[in-house]
């Protein structure tokens, strides 16, 4: 501890500013006035300087003076319609997105795998009735 820096190891009135118990302790013991060992912002002139202004009252919203002007903020935000945006913000000349490195199905020209013509897939082939099976 050292009383002319007013510091000690455990570092509480070095970060507060007010002696900590060991401190105290050697204040008395030396017979001392621990007034003398506070920092200077907790005297009470430097209170009585902080609040010396005076904060006026806020009336309540009902007393505040009315306002001749009316703001208009529709034009700032606009309301949105619900469900999905994504055909409205998409455009038809742009070309395909692809996700995850994957060509989407929309706009694609489907080969069939049993008839080889394109238009369908195998699943939608008018042809595949004839080979499917029952069993």
């Amino acid at each position: 501890m050292d009383m002319k820096a007013r510091t000690c190891l455990c570092r509480e009135w070095n970060l507060i500013g007010i002696p900590c118990p060991h401190s105290i302790c050697t204040i008395y013991h030396q017979s001392k006035a621990l007034e003398d060992f506070v920092a200077h912002w907790y005297h009470k002139e430097k209170y009585l300087k902080a609040y010396k202004h005076i904060m006026g009252v806020v009336a309540w919203k009902n007393f505040w003076p009315k306002r001749q002007m009316v703001l208009e903020l529709s034009h700032l935000y606009s309301r949105k319609c619900p469900g999905d945006q994504k055909e409205s913000t998409q455009n038809k000349d742009e070309p395909q997105k692809v996700k995850d490195n994957k060509l989407l199905r929309e706009g694609r020209i489907m080969t069939c795998r049993i008839c080889k013509s394109k238009g369908h897939n195998k699943r939608t082939c008018p042809f595949r009735a004839d080979e499917v099976e029952v069993s």
